[in-house]
């Protein structure tokens, strides 16, 4: 599909969760996670495109799903159907205020958007890291949602955030990524709403 997934199932029960893996060693056993939860929970529950598996700094799965659709114990049973061990760190539900970022009155909350990058030169998780680590750290803390930022090696390598366009520009995202010696092309932008 190529509307954004936020937009797609903002009117579901939006939830991002962050689990632990146990037994990931390699890209291959990221693969492998990747593929599993891929092609073993409904597809109408979530969107490929909010799946991160990474290895480093520890080894963690990321996605964004429609509760209405998936449960937490479906995932982690998925996971466990390959040989990894899988437990829940977070559980935030997006579906209620994610459209903004700021707070107080009404005039001054300020519209998110979200954007997909695709990424040039990550070969192995230590660059899925420098490049999580640098867009964490050189951006504004309060400019992007942290959780929102997932830099994923497989099935392609690309980052993905979702951020205030009044205090984060692309290039702004671009500039970190390719000061770190990677490149970063945007694939798409999306207001979210």
């Amino acid at each position: 599909s190529d509307r954004c997934w936020y937009k797609a199932f903002m009117p579901s029960n939006l939830v991002n969760a962050r689990f632990a893996l146990d037994g990931l060693t390699c890209s291959a056993c990221v693969l492998t996670v990747t593929e599993a939860v891929l092609q073993g929970l409904p597809r109408e529950g979530f969107d490929k495109n909010s799946l991160s598996v990474t290895l480093f700094p520890e080894p963690t799965l990321i996605v964004t799903y429609d509760a209405d659709v998936i449960t937490t114990n479906e995932i982690i049973d998925v996971v466990e159907g390959v040989g990894f061990g899988a437990e829940i760190l977070s559980r935030e539900v997006l579906s209620e205020g994610i459209g903004h970022v700021g707070g107080g009155e009404e005039n001054n909350q300020k519209d998110l958007v979200h954007a997909r990058f695709a990424l040039d030169g990550l070969t192995c998780s230590a660059c899925v890291l420098t490049v999580t680590e640098i867009v964490l750290t050189d951006l504004p803390a309060d400019g992007f949602i942290k959780d929102s930022v997932l830099v994923s090696l497989f099935p392609e390598p690309s980052l993905a955030i979702t951020y205030n366009p009044d205090a984060i520009k692309v290039d702004d995202i671009v500039d970190a990524v390719e000061g770190v010696g990677f490149g970063a092309e945007l694939v798409s932008k999306e207001a979210v709403s």
